[in-house]
């Protein structure tokens, strides 16, 4: 082998210029490039959750109507799901069920001999609901019916919500007054 020589800008040998010429030679800048930096899509969603449910939280504690309390409309509707299930409830336990409301929320009873067998923990009324109601038990018959036309008024702020029960199919309505 023969040593290889430096080569120049100055070379002027056709040889070496044409073994040049099939070669390609990389570009070489002066200047380094930096990598360019971002999230990914994933790192951002985690973020916005986070940001979301750092939010939601803070409007619970501190926020107004039906972040920070329960408002009567909620309550309202909670008192029709409520009565829907103690529908229900009699329906597929083939035993009469009924709500027992006292002066600060109702229970949801089985009718029993010789005692009732409460079925589901006590529902207060919201800090500020007041109302008025037909009875202080809303009962329903193994067939669905309710025993009689019952209605509860819900009231707070000025606002008035009537939740009643058809006798006959047993089903519930919220209305606002």
């Amino acid at each position: 082998m023969r040593p290889r020589t430096p080569r120049t800008a100055c070379d002027q040998n056709p040889a070496s210029r044409r073994a040049r010429a099939g070669t390609i030679q990389p570009v070489r800048s002066s200047f380094r490039m930096r990598p360019i930096r971002a999230m990914t899509l994933i790192e951002l969603l985690a973020v916005v959750m986070i940001v979301g449910i750092f939010s939601s939280v803070a409007l619970m504690r501190v926020g107004n109507g039906s972040f920070g309390r329960p408002s009567v409309d909620a309550f309202s509707r909670q008192l029709s799901v409520d009565l829907r299930y103690t529908r229900s409830m009699a329906i597929t336990k083939k035993a009469n069920h009924y709500l027992g409301f006292d002066s600060t929320g109702y229970t949801l009873f089985r009718r029993d001999s010789p005692t009732d067998i409460m079925v589901q923990p006590r529902r207060p009324l919201p800090q500020g609901v007041g109302g008025t109601i037909s009875t202080w038990n809303f009962e329903f018959e193994p067939s669905g019916a309710a025993l009689a036309a019952y209605w509860c008024d819900l009231s707070s702020s000025g606002v008035t919500y009537r939740v009643e029960v058809i006798p006959v199919t047993g089903t519930t309505t919220v209305r606002k007054l």
